[in-house]
Formats: structure tokens, C-alpha cells, sequence
């Protein structure tokens, strides 16, 4: 009997400690598992993978060549969550600004409390806010020098499907034009197929309102992009008129170069046309992402 009851003793002890190991114990979201990092150790030492499991004696690490790696929490001195995927054993970074092309949206909408600051021909800043993994909130102003009036455009998005290669999503923008101009608000729909390293994206917009003349003209967008690297993509956006006669199609192509954050476009944009001259307008953009 007293064996039984010193079994019983023991196995209750052994619960507690089982269950106080537990509660100290920190458990990564499934989710972060699937969010690569980079790790600063505390000899300078840098690692890039996946922390599959997390305690406050323990990490548990897999490299991004595959390698199954245990060490203290205390040997990091530095964590960052990076936006990309591993790849046969290497990082890819993904654009940080591919809710865009060069300037036209894509179907695809930032994370939720994120958004990114940009300025097209350093004349016209924008700031856009992704309130949920859904809506977006965009709008900006020029900043001609010498203008008295200045445009003011708003430009909220929503996205209303999402999977791994398609998006679809719709959008309005509203420019108030200065003086006797009539404002422009132009409606859009926009899909956005395939993958972070390459995507075709179509949209249409079409006015809202009426112009002079009671008709209403629609745009057509044809715009894709292809990743080359982890800091380079090559981009094109292209518009062609509908319901209007005699409009020739505006092309564009060109380069983003990107990091982390921040993400430059250098591109040129041309008419069907016959012109004279140098038939392109140079086109540079910037956007730091938060």
C-alpha cells in the first residue's frame, strides 16, 4: 500500500512539473512558420529560414538549404521577418509594391495596417493605408511649382476575391480638377492571375458620370510583370481607349528596382501615333512601403 501511494506521489510531482514546463513554453502561430527570417547571432553569424518552434530555452530552426538547426534564444541579437519565400534552397524576395504597376493597381492589396508612400514624376506624392487585408485608402495631391490650384485625387480600393494565383478586386478615382474643369471619378474593375514572380493584370475603368456630350468612355488596361531577380522586375501597363474614335493605345514599358521597402520604377511611355522627335515620355516613380 505504501508503494502504491509513493507511485501515486510521484506521478502527481511529475504532472506539475510536466505542466509548469508547459506554461514556459512559447509556441510559434502556425502561421509564422511560414514567414522566412532572418537571424543575427550574437558572433555576427547570419541565418535565413523558417523558426518551425520557440521556447524560452529552445528554437527551433530550419535554414532556408534545409538544415535543422536548435539553439538558445539568447544567442540572437538581431530578428527579421522578411517579405519573400525560400526557393530551391535560396531566399526570393517579393516586390513590396506589386499592389501596382507603374502606376495603375493591381487586384492584389496590401496586409492589413501596412500601406507605402510614393510620388510619380516627383510631382504628384500619394499616400495609400490598407485599413484591412481587403480595403485599401489611397489619395494625394500635386505639387506643380508655380500652380496656383493644385489636383487633389482620392483612390480607395477593395478587394473582393483572393487565392494563391488569381485576385480580383475594384476600385474608385476621384481627381478635383481646379478652376471651370469638370472633376473625373472613373470606376474600375481589375484581375490580377499568376504568381510574386510573374502576373498579367486586366482592368477596366469607365467614367461615372456623364461627360458634356451625355457618353460614357472606357479604358481598357493590359499590364504585367515579370520578376528577374530578388531587387529587379520588368513591367508593362498599356491603355486602350473604348468608345472613343480615333484614340491611339498608350504603351509603357520598363524597369522596378526593389529591396525591402523601398521600390524605384524607371520606364518610358509612348502613343501608337506617328510623332516627331523622341517618341517617349521618361516616366520614374518611388514608393517606400510600411
Amino acid at each position: 500500500m505504501k508503494k502504491i501511494k509513493l507511485l501515486l506521489l510521484l506521478l502527481f510531482v511529475s504532472s506539475i512539473c510536466l505542466a509548469q514546463q508547459k506554461d514556459t513554453t512559447r509556441v510559434i502561430v502556425p502561421s509564422d512558420t511560414l514567414k522566412i527570417v532572418k537571424i543575427t547571432l550574437s558572433d555576427n553569424s547570419i541565418l535565413f529560414g523558417q523558426i518551425l518552434a520557440e521556447s524560452d530555452t529552445l528554437i527551433e530552426f530550419k535554414s532556408s538549404a534545409g538544415l535543422f538547426i536548435n539553439f538558445r534564444p539568447e544567442l540572437i541579437r538581431e530578428r527579421e521577418y522578411l517579405k519573400g519565400v525560400t526557393d530551391d534552397g535560396k531566399y526570393v524576395r517579393y516586390d513590396p509594391s506589386n499592389s501596382r504597376l507603374f502606376f495603375f493597381p493591381t487586384a492584389r492589396t496590401p496586409q492589413a495596417g501596412s500601406g507605402y508612400f510614393s510620388d510619380y514624376e516627383l510631382l504628384f506624392p500619394f499616400l495609400s493605408i490598407a485599413v484591412t487585408d481587403f480595403l485599401v485608402l489611397s489619395g494625394g495631391m500635386s505639387i506643380v511649382p508655380g500652380a496656383s490650384d493644385q489636383l487633389i485625387f482620392i483612390a480607395p480600393k477593395i478587394r473582393v476575391f483572393n487565392s494563391e494565383n488569381f485576385c480580383a478586386s475594384g476600385g474608385l478615382l476621384y481627381i478635383n480638377i481646379p478652376e471651370e474643369v469638370d472633376n473625373v471619378a472613373l470606376g474600375y474593375g481589375v484581375i490580377t492571375i499568376g504568381t510574386q514572380k510573374a502576373a498579367f493584370s486586366l482592368g477596366y475603368g469607365t467614367h461615372i458620370s456623364s461627360n458634356d456630350e451625355g457618353d460614357l468612355t472606357g479604358l481598357v488596361m493590359i499590364g504585367g510583370d515579370i520578376q528577374l531577380s530578388n531587387s529587379v522586375k520588368l513591367m508593362s501597363e498599356n491603355y486602350i481607349p473604348v468608345g472613343v474614335e480615333d484614340m491611339d493605345i498608350v504603351y509603357s514599358f520598363g524597369v522596378r528596382f526593389f529591396g525591402d521597402n523601398l521600390s524605384v520604377d524607371l520606364g518610358f511611355f509612348g502613343v501608337t501615333a506617328e510623332t516627331e522627335g523622341w517618341p517617349f515620355i521618361p516616366w520614374i516613380g518611388f514608393a517606400y512601403n510600411f
